[in-house]
C-alpha cells in the first residue's frame, strides 16, 4: 500500500512540475502591502504618493482627413512626437505610428505618446519624400490637411511684366571697407514708387498654419544664444556653394518677410534684403578663390526694405510679398536698365541681408554663402557670434510645401532673426528627415522585496507600422528562471526561458559592465487598435522559481514594473533606479513633478 501511495505522489509531483514549467497558473505577488511599503522606504528613503499610477504614457486616437489636392501623391501618414525637421524631440523619439494612405483618405490612427509630449504632429509624406505637417494636442479628435489661409487683397500695379528701372546705385559696406574681393561690389535699387508698386498684399497664414510653421522652424533652428545651429546647417545639403536655389523660368520669384525677432538690438528692423544671380556656367574654369571673387563682385539688387513690411518682434505674419526682378546679365546702368519678372531657367539665386544700423559697428552685409562672410564674421558686433570666417548666416528649410530662408542678422548663432518665405519660380527646397521610431522600454523587478534596479527583465518595443510591433530582449539581471508572457513570436515567446533565449547560462545579462550579449529580436502582428497601455496585451514576466507573475505596476502599488516611452538606459546591477536617475524620487512622491526623469541618467550608473 505504501509503495502504491508513493507512486501516486510521484505522478502528482510530475504533473505539477509540468504545469509550472510549461503552462503555469499565473499568480500575482503575495507579500503583504505593509512589507512592500517598508521595503520601499528602506530602499528609496521616501514615501511614494499613495495614488501614484506610475504611468509615463498616454494613449489616443485621431482622425486624419487628407485632401485630394495640394500635396503630391501621398503614400504615408505618420503620427509624431516632434516636428520632423532637423532634430528629435527631448525624448529622442519621433514616429508613434505609420499608416499607408492616399489622397482623399480619411483614417483613424491610434497612438501611444509620452505624457510629456503636449503637442503631437500628423505628417503626410508623398512619393518625393516631402513632409506636410499639422500639429494637434493629445485628445483632439481630428486633423485636416486642407488649405489654411486668409483671403488676399492685391494692391499696386503688380502684374505688369516690365517698366521697372534702377534708380540708384551705391557701394556695399565691404566695398567701402576695402575687404578682400569686394572692391567692385555695387548695390542697386529701384525708386520708392516702383518698389511699392511691385509689392502686393499677400494671403496671411491661418492660425493652425502659423502654429505649424513656428514648430517646424524653431525645432530645426531653436531660438536663443545658447543654441549653435551652425553645425546643423553645415550638415545640410544647402551650405555655401550649394546654398543657391535654382530658377525654373516658369513663374515669378516672390519673397515675403514673415518673422523677425531682434529684441532691442534693432538690427533686423534697420535692414534690407538683397539678391543676386548667376549661371553655373559663369563659374566654369575658375579656381575656388576665383569663384568667390566673382560672386563678391556681382551686382546686388534690393528686394525688400524690412522696415516697410515688418511689424513687432516675435510675430509670425504674412503680409507683403515682393517679386524679384530680373535685370539681365552684365553690369546694369542706372536709369537705363529695364527689369522684368521673368527669370530664365537655370539661374542660381543668392541672398544678402544689409544691416543699416545707426551704429557703425552694427552695420554690415551677411550672406547665405558663408564664403562671402569672411569680412563680416570678424567685424564689430558681428564677431561676438564667434563664427568661423566662412560660416553661413542663412539656412534653408523646405516644409509643408513652402521654402523658408532663415537669417542670422547679428551676434549669436541661432540663424532665425529674420525669416522669409521664398515661393514661385525656384526648384523646391527638399530636406528629407530621417526619423526614428519611438522606442518603449518595459522594466521589471522580479522579487516583491527587491532592490529596484529595474533590470531583472528589460524589454524594448517599437511600433513598426499599424499592424506590427518589434520587440527585443535587452537585459536580464535575475538568478531565477524567467519567462516572457504576451509576446508570441518566433524568437521570443513563453516557451523558452529568458537566459536560454540569450543562449547563455550567465545570470546577469547586460546589467554589469563588460561584455554585451546581442539582443534577441522578434516582430509580431498586432491589431490596428493595439496599444502598449493595454494590460491584456502588455508584456509581463513569469518567475518559474517562485511561481509568480509580475506585471506593470498599477495605481497604489510599488514601482516593480514601469513602462517608459523612451529608449531607456536601465540601471546597472544592484544600482537602485533612484541612484541612476536622481529625479526619480521627486516623481515618485508627486506624479506631476519631474515627469521626464528618465531623460537624466547618471552616466556611470546605467548600462
Amino acid at each position: 500500500m505504501k509503495k502504491f501511495l508513493f507512486m501516486v505522489l510521484g505522478v502528482i509531483l510530475c504533473l505539477t512540475s509540468c504545469i509550472k514549467g510549461d503552462i503555469p497558473e499565473p499568480q500575482e505577488q503575495k507579500a503583504s502591502k505593509e512589507d512592500i511599503d517598508a521595503n520601499v522606504m528602506k530602499v528609496f528613503g521616501v514615501t511614494f504618493a499613495s495614488d501614484h499610477d506610475w504611468c509615463t504614457t498616454v494613449s489616443g486616437k485621431v482622425r486624419v482627413n487628407v485632401d485630394k489636392e495640394g500635396f503630391g501623391r501621398i503614400k504615408t501618414l505618420r503620427i509624431l512626437t516632434c516636428s520632423p525637421f532637423g532634430a528629435k524631440d527631448a525624448n529622442g523619439s519621433a514616429v508613434l505610428n505609420e499608416v499607408s494612405v492616399k489622397n482623399g483618405y480619411v483614417v483613424d490612427v491610434v497612438y501611444d505618446a509620452p505624457m510629456t509630449s503636449t503637442r503631437l504632429y500628423a505628417a503626410l509624406v508623398n512619393e518625393e519624400g516631402e513632409y506636410f505637417v499639422r500639429g494637434f494636442v493629445h485628445g483632439q479628435e481630428s486633423v485636416s490637411f486642407k488649405e489654411d489661409k486668409t483671403s488676399a487683397v492685391t494692391r499696386g500695379a503688380n502684374g505688369t511684366d516690365d517698366g521697372f528701372l534702377l534708380a540708384s546705385s551705391f557701394k556695399s559696406y565691404g566695398n567701402e571697407r576695402k575687404w578682400s574681393g569686394f572692391s567692385g561690389e555695387m548695390l542697386y535699387r529701384m525708386s520708392d514708387a516702383d518698389e511699392i508698386s511691385q509689392c502686393q498684399y499677400s494671403a496671411d497664414y491661418g492660425t493652425e498654419t502659423k502654429a505649424d510653421i513656428r514648430d517646424i522652424i524653431f525645432t530645426y533652428l531653436p531660438n536663443g544664444r545658447k543654441f549653435d545651429n551652425i553645425t546643423k546647417i553645415k550638415e545640410s545639403d544647402y551650405y555655401n556653394e550649394n546654398s543657391y536655389p535654382i530658377t525654373t523660368g516658369e513663374k515669378p520669384i516672390k519673397v515675403s518677410p514673415v518673422y523677425r525677432n531682434d529684441g532691442t538690438s534693432e538690427e533686423v528692423s534697420n535692414s534690407s534684403l538683397y539678391y543676386y544671380y548667376f549661371k553655373e556656367s559663369d563659374l566654369a574654369g575658375k579656381t575656388e578663390d576665383e569663384k568667390v571673387l566673382y560672386l563678391k563682385s556681382l551686382p546686388k539688387y534690393m528686394a525688400v526694405k524690412i522696415s516697410r513690411s515688418m511689424w513687432d518682434n516675435d510675430v509670425l505674419k504674412k503680409q507683403d510679398t515682393y517679386t524679384l526682378i530680373y535685370w539681365g546679365d552684365g553690369t546694369p546702368v542706372v536709369g537705363e536698365t529695364v527689369g522684368t519678372y521673368n527669370f530664365p531657367p537655370g539661374y542660381k539665386i543668392g541672398f544678402m541681408l544689409r544691416c543699416e544700423h545707426p551704429k557703425n559697428n552694427k552695420r554690415g552685409e551677411v550672406y547665405g554663402d558663408g564664403r562671402l562672410n569672411d569680412g563680416i564674421n570678424g567685424y564689430g558686433d558681428f564677431k561676438s557670434s564667434k563664427m568661423d570666417p566662412t560660416d553661413a548666416r542663412m539656412a534653408w528649410l523646405g516644409a509643408n510645401g513652402m521654402n523658408f530662408l532663415c537669417i542670422e542678422s547679428g551676434t549669436d548663432r541661432d540663424i532665425n532673426d529674420l525669416i522669409v518665405e521664398v515661393e514661385g519660380g525656384i526648384v523646391p527646397i527638399g530636406i528629407v528627415p530621417e526619423l526614428p521610431g519611438n522606442v518603449y522600454t518595459f522594466c521589471f523587478e522580479d522579487t516583491e522585496l527587491g532592490d529596484y534596479d529595474l533590470n531583472d527583465l528589460v524589454i524594448k518595443a517599437l511600433r513598426v507600422d499599424e499592424t506590427h510591433v518589434r520587440y527585443w530582449l535587452v537585459a536580464c539581471g535575475a538568478h531565477d528562471e524567467l519567462f516572457v508572457r504576451n509576446i508570441d513570436g518566433t524568437n521570443i515567446n513563453g516557451g523558452t526561458e529568458v537566459h536560454a533565449l540569450f543562449g547563455t547560462t550567465v545570470k546577469f545579462i547586460n546589467t554589469v559592465k563588460g561584455e554585451t550579449l546581442p539582443y534577441v529580436y522578434d516582430v509580431v502582428s498586432v491589431p490596428k487598435t493595439f496599444s502598449f497601455l493595454d494590460r491584456d496585451t502588455q508584456p509581463y514576466l513569469y518567475d518559474k522559481t517562485t511561481n509568480k507573475t509580475i506585471r506593470i505596476a498599477e495605481k497604489g502599488q510599488d514601482p516593480h514594473g514601469i513602462l517608459i516611452p523612451y529608449d531607456f538606459r536601465h540601471p546597472l546591477e544592484r544600482v537602485c533606479v533612484k541612484d541612476a536617475y536622481l529625479l526619480f524620487n521627486n516623481w515618485g512622491q508627486d506624479k506631476v513633478t519631474d515627469t521626464d526623469w528618465y531623460l537624466c541618467p547618471e552616466p556611470d550608473k546605467v548600462f
